[in-house]
């Protein structure tokens, strides 16, 4: 399963576990909203990804 994760704060504590769990059983991708500033490229990772989590 792939999992990507947009950052758009700084992640607490428990966004940390919850992306430390993910790893364990999915290919995760971490994309910081506020450094990625290619939306094409985001779009994208979207569609490819089977799981999209905001945080």
């Amino acid at each position: 399963m792939k999992v990507l994760y947009i950052i758009k704060q700084d992640i607490d504590a428990t966004g940390q576990a919850l992306i430390a769990r993910h790893q364990e059983h999915a290919e995760v991708s971490v994309v910081d909203i506020r450094e990625h500033k290619n939306y094409d490229a985001l779009v994208e990772q979207v569609f490819r990804s089977d799981k999209v989590i905001c945080w």
